[in-house]
Formats: structure tokens, sequence, C-alpha cells
């Protein structure tokens, strides 16, 4: 078979755009007569006036600068061949790919972009793999969502842990600092008033720590699929050291921990009442006592005064009696002395 010339497009001035040339092998005969049937027919409806009217350029043509297609959008172009396509890239087959032995690299970027047969291999796998991007797409998309939303209640736990820490913190600090039960009045009253309002206090945050508690509650609940464990671990931290402001010893100076348990402050409440009513008790108990003392001085007192007189009595009931023993003496040895003779008396006198 004779050699064919390579068939050349003139555009804007006659310039050569794309050539061909076919060799004279035996087995390319049949694809160099295909395209040469094919291309003859664009060779002689170039010139055709009504298509230069239209506008619209043939096949192996890149149409001048400006050309729009018949939908009123900028021809597609094909970037590797120069094919300018009016319908769009998938609306003719370049006829270069008619030549090209099917699966080789130049077919394969010659069919790029146009449409693939429903059916073939190809189309399916495209087919799957666009399912599969769309299905992995809206996972990621509702994953994120997710994420978005564990984000905001992450960062309003960690505020409210932050919250709730603190206020523990200066409660252990202000726990600390208690002095051990007094035993006069004004220390007891002083530290019953420091006690109602500790234990004020904690009961008025009790409402903040159940907060915290329903918010770690909702987070491990709506994210079972994640790991929680921190989320646990802070939440038992925070409670245990709420519950140790009940439960533990304040300290009586700074080398003692916090966490020797003593007796709680609940019980320190009742063991400052009770050291309070002793302390009045033992008042009362005085003050009747002294009641008692006093009384008991005006009995003796009275005593006193009355045994004064008894022995001013006896003293002069003694002195009587003396007083009459003298007489009643006197009275006898008179009467003995007259009863003597006259013998006796002179002798004696």
């Amino acid at each position: 078979m004779s050699r064919r010339g390579s068939l050349q497009h003139l555009d804007n001035g006659g310039s050569p755009s794309l050539g061909r040339e076919a060799n004279g092998h035996h087995h390319n005969n049949h694809h160099q007569e295909r395209t040469a049937s094919i291309m003859r027919p664009a060779e002689d409806m170039r010139g055709s006036p009504l298509n230069q009217q239209r506008g619209i350029p043939l096949p192996g043509m890149v149409g001048p600068a400006g050309v729009r297609s018949l939908h009123g959008s900028p021809m597609h172009v094909n970037p590797m061949h120069g094919f300018v396509n009016p319908l769009g890239p998938g609306a003719l087959g370049h006829p270069m790919s008619m030549s090209m032995p099917p699966g080789s690299v130049a077919s394969v970027g010659v069919m790029a972009g146009m449409p693939m047969p429903p059916h073939s291999p190809n189309a399916r796998q495209v087919t799957k793999l666009r399912e599969h991007w769309n299905e992995t797409n809206s996972k990621v998309m509702q994953r994120k969502t997710e994420l978005d939303a564990m984000l905001g209640d992450s960062q309003r736990f960690e505020a409210k842990r932050s919250e709730v820490e603190v206020w523990i913190s200066r409660m252990e600090t202000r726990l600390e600092r208690m002095r051990a039960v007094g035993h006069t009045a004004d220390v007891l009253e002083a530290q019953l008033r420091e006690q109602k309002s500790f234990h004020a206090e904690l009961h008025q945050y009790k409402h903040q720590i159940e907060l915290f508690n329903s918010l770690t509650q909702k987070l491990i609940a709506v994210y079972q699929q994640d790991d929680t464990t921190r989320v646990k671990k802070l939440t038992e931290t925070i409670n245990q050291r709420y519950n140790n402001l009940n439960t533990r010893k304040p300290s009586e100076n700074k080398t003692q921990k916090i966490s020797a348990i003593h007796h709680s402050i609940i019980n320190r409440g009742k063991l400052l009442h009770s050291a309070m009513n002793s302390l009045h008790n033992f008042d009362r108990s005085l003050d009747k006592f002294l009641a008692w003392l006093s009384e008991a001085e005006s009995s003796t007192e009275t005593l006193e005064t009355e045994a004064d007189r008894l022995s001013g009595r006896r003293d002069q009931q003694q002195a009587l009696a003396r007083s009459q023993l003298q007489l009643k003496y006197s009275r006898l040895v008179k009467r003995f002395s007259l009863s003597k003779p006259a013998s006796v008396r002179g002798i004696e006198n």
C-alpha cells in the first residue's frame, strides 16, 4: 500500500496544527484506511460556507479565540490534542482514538473526559469508588459534628472542674486552719460561729457538685464509644475531696496531714455545742454552789452567834453557881464555928 501524506489542518493563516503519518506495515493498513475514511469528510466540510458561517470547528481544528458554543459557553477544548467540541468533552469521540490500539496510553489520553459505557468494568469501578467516597465523606462530616459537640462539652466540663477545684482548695485551707475545741466561753462562741458558716457553705455548694456530676454523666452517656476514663477519674477525685470536707480532721499544726480522720465537720459542730452546753451547765452549777455556799456561810454565822450567846449564858450560870457555892460554904463555916466549945474556940483564937 502506498504511503499516505500527512493530514494537516490549517488554522489562522494556514499553520500546521496536527499531522499524522502512517507507516507501510501491513498490520496498520486497516487503521489507516479507517482513519482516512473518517478524516476525508472533515476535509471536504472544512470549506463549507455553512460551517464557516456557524463557526463550528471541525474535528482536529482549534477554534479561533472568543468562539463560543451553541449553548453560550466557551468551546470545550481537549488540552492534549487541541480538539474543540462545541457540545462538551463527551459529545464526540476524537478520530485519532479510533486508530489506536485499545488500552494503549495514547488511547486512554485521548478518551480522557469522555463518558464510559455504563456497563463497562471501569464504569462500575468508578461508581463504587464514588459511592464509597460519598459514604466516607458522610461519616467524616458526622464525626466532625460529634467532635465539635464533644469539644464544647469538654470545654464546659473543664471550666466547671476548675471552678469546683478552686472552691474545694479554699475550703480545705479553711478547714486546715481550724483549731481544736476550746474550753472557754469566748473561744467556743467564736468556733461555733466559724463552724456554722463553714457548714452552711458546704450545704449551699452541694448543688454545684451535683451539676458537675450531671455533666460528667452526660459525657459518659453520650460518648460511650470514646475513652472517658480521665473524666471518670477527675470526677471521682472531686467527689472524694468534697466528701473529705465532711470527714476530715482540722489540722492542729502544719505538719499534720489533713487526711487524718478525727471527726467530721458535723461531729465537730456537735462537740462544740456539747462543750458550750457543758460550760453553761458548769456555770449554772457553779452559781448554785455559790448560792449554797452563801447560804451555808449565813447559817454558820447564825450558829456562831447562837453559840456565842449560849456560851455567855453558860458563863453567867457558872458564875452564879460559883457564887452560890461560895455563899453556902461561908454559911457552913460560920455555922461550924458557932457550934464548937468555948475551949476550942479560945485555942483557935
